[in-house]
């Protein structure tokens, strides 16, 4: 078994009210599952901590979903069950992800008692009008409110996260957001495009006209503008979507970024572990019938015995060179220290300027990366087409699998 310490990713499946551009693996209105669902989860972590053998643990997410949404009895009794499971470090970062209306200043001081070293606040936007389109359910004011909860609380490592490419979302309006969420002072921001998939309300919206069609160009503004914003109070990018204050970036991604373990508990959670990739079965109900079904068996056989018998794996995949090389290219190029031959090499014992030597010319020319040093990066402009530049990677082995 790996012996690296991992990173685990617990999905909490339930929120108050599904946003309308949201297509996670999330349900409202299943309150009546909260106890036999977490009895499920903490079963799910005992078995994995048995059956890996106890392994370090840096960071800990947990993710959803609305976790703040449980009562505080079981999220501090999947954290406790955590740190029974696994060898968890003295210094681990373990985030709770939560929504600004269920921060009371009652909610952040018994939150302040457990384990829980950083908190995520979906706060998308500080504008009522744009929280209104985006659905959600709470108002500039109540996310004013949670974040003081928490500061009073004692919580000092706090993120925002924020939307931009919204319905609506002109630049006045995304740099007064930003400069109101920066007066906030939270140690860290992630930004994101909206992004909508078929089949969401939103996406629908878009189709038969309820909604306009947000404008890529003055998304593509609005990233730049953030860009600016946010090095100029002393935020340093540090990945695509993400800044932070000094030492402060989120632990827990970059194990991701960096292709690093991973394990995801919970129904529909990924996991990436000795080069196999695997996940979860979708459905909360299932998952909590299923549970009582996998009986672990001795640790002493072949890591993929385990998965084939385990009626909670939906999929897995034990992932080719080909395809490792290309995603540690794309993974690391989200960082903005970029790539260096000798890494790349210390896995894969080749060279990415020879692996990739069809793709990058290409990707030079058209001025999307650049090498600063040692380091190969993506340029402003490489930012902004990241997924351009990404594609040449992948879809290259794609084509050479077909061929």
């Amino acid at each position: 078994m790996n012996t690296s310490p991992i990173s685990l990713y617990i999905h909490i499946p339930f929120c108050a009210k599904k946003c309308p551009y949201c297509d996670f693996n999330t349900y409202a209105r299943i309150e009546h599952l909260f106890s036999p669902y977490i009895s499920a989860l903490n079963l799910e972590i005992k078995q994995w901590g048995q059956l890996l053998g106890h392994p370090p643990v840096k960071t800990v997410f947990l993710g959803g979903g609305t976790p703040s949404y449980l009562p505080v009895k079981l999220i501090l009794s999947i954290i406790d069950t955590v740190f029974h499971a696994f060898d968890v470090d003295t210094n681990a970062e373990i985030t709770l992800e939560s929504n600004p209306r269920d921060f009371t200043p009652q909610h952040a001081k018994h939150l302040s008692t457990s384990s829980i070293n950083r908190l995520s606040f979906g706060a998308q936007s500080l504008n009522d009008n744009i929280l209104s389109i985006l659905g959600r359910d709470h108002d500039r004011a109540t996310l004013i409110d949670a974040y003081e909860n928490a500061k009073t609380a004692g919580f000092n490592n706090i993120n925002l996260d924020l939307i931009y490419g919204v319905p609506d979302l002109t630049s006045e309006i995304w740099a007064q957001t930003l400069s109101e969420a920066i007066a906030l002072h939270p140690q860290h921001f992630s930004l994101y495009c909206l992004t909508l998939e078929k089949e969401t309300p939103m996406y629908l919206a878009l189709e038969t006209g309820k909604l306009p069609r947000p404008d890529e160009d003055l998304a593509a503004d609005q990233y730049i503008h953030a860009e600016s914003a946010l090095a100029k109070n002393d935020y340093i990018q540090y990945e695509l979507s993400n800044w932070s204050k000094e030492d402060y970036s989120c632990t827990h991604n970059l194990q991701y970024w960096n292709n690093l373990p991973y394990l995801g508990l919970g129904p529909g959670a990924h996991s990436f572990y000795s080069n196999t990739r695997f996940s979860n079965l979708k459905s909360p109900t299932q998952y909590i019938k299923l549970i009582h079904q996998w009986i672990l068996e001795s640790n002493d056989k072949p890591f993929l015995h385990h998965l084939k018998g385990n009626p909670l794996i939906a999929d897995f995949e034990v992932i080719p060179k080909n395809i490792s090389m290309a995603e540690y290219m794309f993974l690391k190029l989200r960082l903005n220290k970029g790539i260096t031959n000798d890494e790349f090499h210390s896995i894969y014992h080749d060279r990415f300027t020879n692996v990739f030597a069809k793709e990058l010319p290409s990707l030079f020319e058209q001025n999307l990366i650049f090498w600063n040093k040692n380091n190969l990066c993506l340029t402003k402009k490489g930012r902004l087409l990241a997924n351009e530049v990404f594609t040449s990677f992948i879809g290259s082995y794609l084509q050479d699998t077909s061929n």
